[in-house]
This record gives structure tokens, C-alpha cells and sequence, in this order.
């Protein structure tokens, strides 16, 4: 959304597409929309605005009437009205729009000339070093991208079916390879055209392949009438199309999960904004990673009492990670008590919070402490082997 704010107000020093927070142009996500405000174009904010109002009043006629409405997507009816606007109110009045702000193919009109835009591979650069940083990022992101949209069409699947994240990304990996043999850009599952075959009723993968081949057409045959398409209408349709994704009822719903889920998630959220897809989907794992150790920590280990009497209970298998805790545990036992560990519904216990179990069953008996363990079959430590 933040990314195609400038675009919707006309202003496209940055290409569209730019998930970085530093851009090309020197200016970064915050600096480039106030900038945009300070350069409005009156033209292409007028074609923006009529194209997102179009959108929600087509959206409002499907969810009232359905039939025709419904099966006739909103971002079409955009499109229609942006170009109609263009062609028959802007230029007859003189409202010339720049050729900067429309798409721009570089391809001409004719199968002959899209077949003349492929390329075959420089196998030379294979001696250079760059080709595998690249290679390695590009791979990275695009699965990124891929598993994060994956995640967000199966929720909004009416028939919530689960997509299959192997089978996803070895589809990826075989398309790209093919790609890059003929020139073309590396290809990656995205939100937006996949949500667009969800909200016009499709039922199956074989609207994505259908997707992929009126696209292909629509470039090889007609690229001159895409390049009459607004830049500005392109980005009302993202802007909705992404507020319907991040729905404030969706952070209202990681609210109630808890900060342990809400952290992570804003986190992540700001990273992305402030650095890139990559980078911020790193910071958000590790942030998670925190909270799932600070989590096992925590619950692995059981402690009630009663008066002098004391029950630890492994609840599941004990790392080292519980180390800390359960030696605060142990030297939180009063001397003159009982004390009970039970390890029989553990699989797994760490040698050193073995060791530190050993060595205060030796010392407890100076503190009078008494010490009973209660063993299982199934543990694989021998202190609790039965």
C-alpha cells in the first residue's frame, strides 16, 4: 500500500514493483510519498480516484445483486473506467497525461517481434562469482514470496483446501529454470493475481496455468493497448487489493493470540517496511525464534508445592535451554523439604540438566532434602529409566 501511494498520485520516479525501503531514485518508502504529495498530478489522481471508486461500487453491486456483477471482476471494471476517462474526458479537454505514467512494454505489437525479445543464456557468466549471490537471493525471495502468498490464498479459499508448499515451490523451481533459458524473468507465486482467480470463482490450479496464458497472449498480441493502461489504476487496484489483506480485523485477531504472536507479527511488519521482503522476513523469524525458545522454556518444566513438599514435572523433553530455570528451580528448595522430580512423561533430557539433577540428589542430603524420582520405561535418560 505504501508502495503505490506515489503512483496513485501520479509521481513514478520509482519503478513500480520496488520492495526496498532505500530506492533507486535516493529516496526511501516515507520520503517518496511526501514527495508524491508535493508533485501531484491532477490528471492521473483523477483517474486513480474514479478507478478505486469504481472498484468498491462494483464490489458493493457484486455483494448485493451477485449474477453479472459478480462474475465481471472489479479490477477490470477499473481499468475500463480509467481508460475511458483517459480517452474520451482527458485528452479531448486537453488534460494531456505523461508518457511516464502509463505501462510501458518493451515489446511491439506481433508474435514475430515477441519471439524476436528471447534470449538464450551467456554460459561465460558462470565463471563469475556475482551470478551465485544473485542466483542464491533471487531464489530466496521468490520462495519467500511464494510460501507468504501460498499462506494467504489458502485462507481466503472458500472450499479452505491446503496447498501443498513442496509441490509449490519445486513447480517454482522447474519454471524458473526453463525461464532462464529463454531470457525471461524469474517467476513466483503472487497475491495479487492469485487473489484475483479466487474473488472471480475459480476452482482450481488450472486457473493459474489459464492466468499465465491470457497474460502471455495479451503481451505477444496486444501490447499497445496495455501500454494505454494508467500507472495510477494499476496502484488503486494494490491499494485495495492490499487492504483487504491486512483488514484491521486481522490485527485485532493477532491481538487477542497474545503477544507472543502479536510481537512477531508487528515486527515483522515494520521490518519489511523499513528494509525488504528478505531482510525483514529474517528479523521476524529470529524475533519469532525468541519467543518459541522463551516459550519451551517455560512450559518444559512444571513446579507446584504445598507447604515443604515440591513436585517438578517434565511436561516434554528438557534442553539445555532449560538449564537456567531449572537450576533456579532447585536452589529455590527450602532444606528440611520433599521433593519430587517426575521425568516419566519425558522422551529426551539434556546430560547437563541430568548432571545438575545428580549433583543436588549428592548435596541434599546435607540440606536434609529428600529426594524422590519417579521413573518411566518409555525415558531414554537413565537417571529415569525404569
Amino acid at each position: 500500500i505504501l508502495k503505490q501511494i506515489p503512483h496513485f498520485l501520479g509521481v513514478d520516479s520509482d519503478f513500480m514493483g520496488d520492495e526496498a525501503f532505500i530506492q533507486k531514485d535516493g529516496e526511501n518508502t516515507f520520503s517518496e510519498i511526501y514527495q508524491a504529495f508535493r508533485m501531484v498530478s491532477p490528471a492521473v489522481l483523477i483517474l486513480s480516484t474514479c478507478s478505486m471508486l469504481s472498484m468498491l461500487g462494483w464490489n458493493y453491486l457484486a455483494q448485493r445483486f451477485k449474477g453479472f456483477f459478480e462474475m465481471v471482476p472489479a479490477a477490470v471494471i477499473a481499468l475500463v473506467v480509467a481508460l475511458g476517462l483517459n480517452e474520451g474526458v482527458l485528452i479531448p479537454t486537453g488534460m494531456l497525461i505523461d508518457p511516464s505514467h502509463f505501462v510501458n512494454l518493451p515489446v511491439a505489437p506481433g508474435m514475430s517481434n515477441f519471439l524476436k525479445s528471447f534470449s538464450f543464456p551467456n554460459w561465460d557468466a558462470l565463471s563469475n562469482p556475482d551470478l551465485y549471490r544473485i542466483a542464491i537471493t533471487l531464489a530466496v525471495v521468490a520462495s519467500l514470496e511464494t510460501l507468504l502468498s501460498v499462506e494467504a490464498v489458502d485462507k481466503i479459499d472458500k472450499y479452505k483446501r491446503t496447498t501443498s508448499k513442496n509441490r509449490e515451490l519445486v513447480a517454482q523451481g522447474v519454471g524458473n529454470f526453463f525461464a532462464g533459458l529463454i531470457g525471461a524473468l524469474p517467476v513466483t507465486s503472487v497475491i495479487v493475481r492469485s487473489s484475483a482467480n479466487v474473488n472471480t470463482g475459480a476452482m482450481s490450479k488450472r486457473s493459474a496455468i489459464m492466468h499465465g496464458i491470457w497474460l502471455l497472449l495479451a503481451v505477444a498480441l496486444i501490447p499497445h493497448y496495455l501500454e494505454r493502461i494508467p500507472l495510477g489504476a494499476l496502484a488503486a487496484i494494490l491499494i485495495l487489493v492490499g487492504f483487504k489483506l491486512c483488514h484491521p480485523s486481522l490485527f485485532r485477531a493477532m491481538a487477542a493470540k497474545g503477544r507472543e504472536q502479536l510481537i512477531p507479527f508487528v515486527v515483522t511488519i515494520l521490518a519489511i517496511v523499513l528494509t525488504d521482503l528478505l531482510v525483514g522476513i529474517c528479523i521476524g523469524i529470529m524475533v519469532g525464534f525468541f519467543f518459541v525458545i522463551k516459550s519451551n522454556t517455560l512450559k518444559a518444566i512444571a513446579v507446584v508445592y504445598e507447604g515443604d513438599n515440591y513436585l517438578v514435572r517434565f511436561t516434554k523433553d528438557v534442553s539445555f535451554l532449560q538449564k537456567p530455570f531449572m537450576s533456579k528451580v532447585l536452589n529455590s528448595i527450602p532444606a528440611g523439604s520433599s521433593l519430587v522430580i517426575d521425568g516419566s512423561h519425558h522422551v529426551y533430557v539434556d546430560n547437563d540438566i541430568v548432571a545438575m539433577i545428580e549433583d543436588f540428589v549428592a548435596a541434599s542430603k546435607e540440606k536434609k532434602i529428600s529426594v524422590d524420582l519417579v521413573k518411566s520405561s518409555l525415558a531414554r535418560s537413565p537417571l529415569f529409566k525404569e
